[in-house]
């Protein structure tokens, strides 16, 4: 019975530790908070209980820093709310600390329990991160990895307990990707699957609806509907829609987020994939092709992001197409013969 009562004590200590740590926790500390709990039954009773007892006494939480009503609102409208410290102290009389858990055994365990559902369904929330053209911004994650993103793009953000799953739904980005052994991090595209070592890559997905794929440091896993592959540092592939595999074995990675720098640099590039690269840089002046076969014509270059005028120029030059502006608009046509 001793040896019981000690655990006990000792459970009931980690968990009021844990209700502590919670209103200023890290990602790292919610995730290690999810375990705890997710581990036992007990351990789940034992932070209730806590829980219901910082409620109960009101002046633990000083700084009122759980806003526990609108964390219930978060998670459903039809949870009654528990009461407010006033109303709370009006009605029963403040145990003793050394009696905490009898007052807890008390409480409403179905309005705690929506509680602890919400601290772990928040865990596993969708979140959506987009770029306007011309913008580029820098998002970290919960577990700490970052991604940089260029302008007129998209992810959505899933972290559940088991992985972390990104979807690459239009644009470009670049992961460096925080080591979770635990939970593999992948990347899904419209042409396949890029799954993370601890590593740093760059991402495009292509007007085709190919994805290209660039590792600037560690390892990757890349898998379509049809094959996989392991990529090294320095490696570029593309992800065919057709579920095969375009390796670049002349590629310089680096070229690939020159766009942060604001250059563009392209080798050997179908025209159709430069137009889009600078019309997600510029909001005004933005490029068209009409009558032109953007796969077929291919170019060389590196430019400035913020000068499709540049871009127009060399054109003019080809043999077979011409540059007309129309407003601010730039129109790439074919030479009549």
């Amino acid at each position: 019975m001793v040896v019981q009562r000690k655990m006990d004590e000792l459970l009931a200590l980690r968990a009021s530790e844990w209700f502590e740590v919670l209103p200023t926790a890290t990602a790292e500390q919610l995730h290690e908070l999810e375990a705890w709990l997710s581990a036992s039954k007990l351990h789940v009773q034992e932070f209730l209980e806590i829980a219901e007892v910082e409620f109960a006494l009101g002046g633990i939480d000083r700084s009122h820093q759980h806003d526990v009503d609108t964390l219930l609102q978060r998670v459903s409208s039809t949870v009654v709310p528990l009461p407010s410290r006033t109303d709370a102290a009006k009605s029963r009389r403040v145990p003793a600390w050394r009696n905490w858990k009898v007052a807890a055994m008390a409480a409403s365990w179905a309005v705690l329990a929506v509680f602890a559902s919400w601290m772990w369904s928040s865990s596993a929330s969708t979140q959506e991160f987009t770029t306007a053209i011309g913008e580029h911004r820098v998002v970290q994650l919960a577990d700490q990895s970052t991604v940089t993103m260029n302008a007129g793009s998209q992810i959505d953000v899933m972290f559940e307990k088991s992985a972390r799953e990104i979807h690459l739904v239009q644009g470009e980005a670049t992961f460096e990707v925080a080591h979770d052994t635990s939970r593999p991090f992948r990347v899904h595209t419209r042409a396949g699957i890029v799954t993370a070592l601890g590593t740093k890559f760059n991402v495009l997905g292509l007007p085709n609806g190919d994805t290209r794929v660039s590792l600037l440091e560690g390892r990757v896993q890349i898998k379509s509907a049809s094959q996989e592959m392991m990529m090294e540092a320095g490696q570029e592939v593309d992800i065919r829609v057709d579920g095969s595999f375009d390796p670049h074995p002349d590629a310089v990675v680096s070229n690939a987020i020159a766009w942060q720098m604001n250059r563009l640099v392209f080798q050997n590039a179908p025209l159709s994939e430069i137009v889009e690269a600078f019309n997600r840089q510029n909001r005004t002046s933005q490029l068209r092709l009409e009558g032109v076969d953007g796969a077929a014509h291919r170019l060389d270059g590196i430019f400035n992001a913020n000068d499709p005028d540049a871009l127009a120029d060399l054109l003019s030059r080809e043999p077979d197409l011409k540059a007309e502006y129309e407003g601010e608009d730039i129109v790439i046509r074919a030479k009549r013969r």
